[in-house]
């Protein structure tokens, strides 16, 4: 919603807005960094009054959107019949908002077995959209009715209609286990958020089947739109913090380690509950780093020695404790962390270093923490970004991979010569063939979130990854380790035979089984690694596994392309120094590559130990 105006302003404004965004989309004019989306939404309601909302929502997010409504009343029939739009026409997102009581009759009666039923046909038909949908499924969860009859007598009653509509919620929970392109947008927690009253509108629910208030709509809007772009892509990496005043209360240089608020009673109280709340997102793989103008030592001093402390410092992946600007130590920081400064958000209490910020960094989300401190709880959980819809093991575990960087760093320093170092580190390299249990997520989460060594910055759903696979692409992963550690899953190689020139597969055979039939081209479709691994020799060594493997399923030649982007340059001659041959250029910058397979592929790197090549 548009801040400071009036309900009914707003909504006017979104519907101005969603026409002239609907216009460019037509005139073909909306801008490259803007990434088109068709959304079908299939409906019990009438969501004409949402759409507008939809529309300026996804493109505060950096989409333009074309939203086509299915026929009211008609969700079973339209994710049931082949003959749907939404899966004639091509959708990337199919939205699925119902009532609780459309989708439950029996809410008004005693409940039972027959609402059970009714839970478990509506569960069907979200879950035959999501086999039929190539695209993401996103299903909004039931909101209980403004009224129920008799309801204490429903609470006494386990099968009654007051807990069909949990077992309803979890159920499409459990489906985003089973389906990778289903996922919840949680509309019973926003109407508990913002209240019955201003969450309903009980005459338009009446009058024209309408059921959301004018208030509610853009929140409404917006938590669809920010699913979406986690869906998408994950847009904050990184939370770095001020100290005084932000981690604790205080100035620890001025009140001494014993003086700062931090502690079970109030408002140090407040302090410890925003630390928890990093240590949750630290668990869930968001970077902490730490940007304050202090002495490092009392910093030190107070993550090491205060009892209220819930952080600690193996969970800070890099800190810049000093006197210098801001703006300078989050350059640096996002140096550090080889990471762009638009997937940061950073926090301080200071009006004067966020504004310095925002008018030097506009790419870094900046966030102020709240006068009150019994405000300071719900900063994280209102910013935007801040959530995740999946988490991976690699997730999990980068807070203790940068704190094993951090080592190498050390060592490195002590090895003297590259080639020292680069033996001295001891890398196993493992070579995986796609395995949609194990590797799904990853290899999605890979090709979303990595931007710098990153050929073609192709972007991937689970959804559509599986449908490349079973269209006949090839997907080959790769992981790390050394004497430090566990890297993890770090690159990705996604193989598609050229069309008409797939060679065929013997039956029964698996994929690196020799082929039969005529040889022919593939295309090197995403190649990508993370920047945590670049010039330790493992981008050719697995390249090469790759096109060895490409040779093995009868392919006699390889082309590949270079797309740039503004973050990628670090990848630009990759191919050309490999080895592939330039076969054109395109006036935008990207260019064309060919390989021939018939000739020699060279060994991995002498100093790698390689598994299942």
């Amino acid at each position: 919603m548009i801040r400071g105006a009036a309900p009914d302003a707003a909504l006017a404004a979104h519907n101005r807005a969603a026409r002239a965004i609907g216009a460019l989309i037509e005139a073909g004019s909306v801008p490259d960094a803007v990434s088109p989306l068709r959304v079908a939404l299939l409906r019990s309601v009438t969501a004409e009054p949402l759409t507008p909302s939809l529309v300026c929502a996804l493109a505060e997010r950096g989409f333009a959107a074309r939203v086509t409504l299915g026929q009211l009343g008609n969700i079973a029939a339209e994710t049931l019949s082949a003959e749907s739009f939404v899966y004639r026409e091509p959708h990337d997102v199919g939205i699925v908002l119902a009532l609780a009581e459309h989708v439950l009759p029996g809410l008004n009666g005693a409940g039972g077995a027959a609402i059970e039923s009714e839970g478990e046909a509506f569960v069907a038909q979200v879950a035959q959209l999501a086999e039929r949908f190539s695209g993401l499924v996103l299903v909004c969860n039931l909101v209980p009715p403004a009224a129920r009859v008799a309801p204490q007598l429903a609470a006494q009653t386990a099968d009654s209609a007051r807990y069909a509509i949990p077992r309803v919620n979890r159920r499409l929970a459990e489906l985003t286990a089973r389906y990778p392109n289903v996922q919840v947008c949680d509309l019973e927690a926003l109407a508990a958020e913002i209240g019955a009253e201003r969450f309903w509108s009980k005459r338009d629910l009446a009058a024209s089947l309408q059921p959301f208030a004018a208030a509610a709509l853009p929140p409404v809007a917006g938590l669809l739109a920010d699913t979406c772009l986690l869906y998408k892509r994950s847009p904050v990496k990184v939370i770095v913090l001020d100290c005084d005043n932000t981690l604790w209360g205080g100035i620890v240089g001025e009140d001494g380690l014993a003086g700062i608020r931090l502690g079970e009673t109030y408002p140090g109280w407040c302090f410890q509950q925003f630390q928890r709340q990093l240590d949750q997102l630290s668990r869930l793989g968001f970077l902490l780093a730490l940007n304050s103008k202090n002495n490092e030592a009392d910093v030190r001093a107070v993550f090491e020695q205060h009892r209220g402390m819930v952080l600690k410092l193996d969970q800070i992946a890099a800190m810049r404790v000093n006197w210098s600007d801001k703006v300078s130590n989050l350059r640096e920081l996002a140096e550090e962390l080889n990471l762009g400064l638009d997937s940061f958000v950073f926090i301080d209490d200071n009006d004067f270093e966020l504004n310095f910020v925002r008018e030097q960094l506009p790419q870094v989300t900046c966030l102020k923490v709240p006068e009150q401190p019994w405000l300071l709880p719900d900063l994280l959980p209102g910013a935007r970004g801040v959530d995740r819809l999946r988490v991976t093991a690699e997730d999990r575990k980068k807070s203790e991979m940068y704190a094993q960087e951090r080592r190498r760093e050390h060592f490195r320093t002590q090895a003297g010569d590259l080639q020292a170092y680069l033996r001295g580190l001891e890398i196993h390299l493992t070579f995986e063939p796609f395995d949609e249990a194990q590797h799904l997520a990853r290899a999605a989460q890979l090709t979303q979130k990595t931007n710098q060594f990153n050929l073609t910055t192709r972007r991937y759903s689970e959804a559509e990854l599986k449908n490349a696979v079973a269209g006949g692409a090839r997907v080959y992963l790769a992981s790390l380790r050394d004497r430090f550690g566990e890297y993890g899953r770090i690159a990705l190689a996604i193989v598609r035979p050229d069309e008409n020139q797939a060679p065929a597969l013997a039956p029964g055979a698996r994929i690196g089984t020799p082929a039969t039939g005529p040889r022919g081209a593939c295309t090197l479709d995403v190649f990508l690694m993370s920047c945590r691994v670049i010039g330790r020799g493992v981008e050719d060594s697995f390249l090469r596994l790759v096109m060895r493997r490409a040779r093995e399923a009868g392919f006699d030649s390889m082309r590949a392309e270079f797309i740039p982007t503004a973050r990628n340059v670090v990848c630009k001659d990759f191919l050309a120094n490999f080895g592939f041959r330039e076969a054109g250029r395109e006036p935008a910058g990207a260019v064309s590559y060919e390989y021939d397979l018939r000739s020699e592929i060279a060994a991995a790197a002498p100093w790698l130990t390689v598994h299942g090549g």
